[in-house]
């Protein structure tokens, strides 16, 4: 941004969200058992089949807004996805041993 080297903070906020829910679901942590929880409640509230992380889309205003659908509209923002099939099935896989 410009000549002061200032960093794109919507840019980092995104990549550090990705980061720490992808994190905390492949630790299996109990935070990441809360992330679980609203990734599932965010599904349910959009009403479709279509995981919001994996094939992110625009028009889910009618959602509660949260962490989830933040991060969800940094991914239709950038054109990116997040393989969460995987690491939901590796989370739930580890919490049920």
């Amino acid at each position: 941004m410009g000549g002061l080297g200032l960093h794109n903070l919507y840019v980092e906020q995104g990549e550090r969200q990705i980061s720490n829910l992808v994190g905390h679901l492949c630790q299996a942590s109990e935070t990441g058992r809360m992330m679980m929880i609203e990734h599932e409640w965010c599904q349910v509230q959009s009403g479709t089949g279509v995981n919001l992380l994996e094939s992110p889309q625009r028009g889910y205003d009618y959602v509660e807004s949260c962490w989830i659908i933040s991060i969800q509209q940094f991914l239709v923002e950038y054109d990116l996805r997040i393989p969460t099939l995987t690491i939901l099935s590796y989370f739930a896989t580890v919490m049920n041993s």
